[in-house]
């Protein structure tokens, strides 16, 4: 969470003085406390990624700071330490990935929209079972279908290495990115 504070009174009218206090949460919203004329108004929002860059930057916060709050709330999202250690290893070079990402009716673990590139994170818990491998299978051909790609990884690779899990998954984006473009 960050506060941030403004005052304008000097030299003003009565009519022009205001002060405003900006409350900043790392899930995206934001609580604006406007005084004006006496009068306090109190607006809560939720922001997009470029307002909440846009917002972070007037309260003063340096970028190294803004990413660590995206990660802090990306990580929230995540429903497994596994996908914590992937998210952390991939958040570098891929900041724009969204945890939990809802593609028709099923959600994939992580995602990069735009791309339609979407990544599964299969622990042997709950991906092991003759049941679960069909489901995960019929759901992978209807998301396919939807025109995504769906890049997978173990858990014994994340907790192996989630750092070259990373850097599989850059190389996937990029030869999927290559394999769209006209020639």
């Amino acid at each position: 969470m960050q506060t941030r504070e403004w005052e304008r009174h000097e030299g003003a009218t009565p009519q022009e003085w205001y002060q405003v206090k900006v409350v900043l949460y790392s899930d995206g919203s934001a609580q604006v406390l406007t005084t004006r004329n006496g009068r306090t108004v109190l607006n809560q929002c939720n922001l997009d990624p470029e307002q909440t860059d846009l917002l972070q930057e007037m309260l003063g916060i340096d970028h190294a700071t803004r990413q660590a709050m995206k990660l802090e709330a990306k990580i929230a999202k995540c429903e497994s330490p596994m996908e914590v250690e992937f998210l952390k290893a991939v958040f570098v070079n891929a900041p724009d990935i969204v945890p939990q990402y809802e593609v028709g009716t099923f959600r994939v673990d992580f995602a990069l929209p735009e791309q339609k590139i979407a990544v599964e994170v299969d622990g042997h818990e709950f991906h092991s079972s003759r049941e679960q491998r069909t489901k995960d299978a019929q759901r992978e051909r209807v998301i396919e279908r939807g025109g995504w790609r769906i890049v997978r990884f173990t858990g014994t690779e994340i907790h192996a290495d989630a750092k070259a899990c990373a850097e599989e998954f850059y190389k996937q984006v990029l030869e999927i990115k290559a394999s769209k473009l006209p020639f």
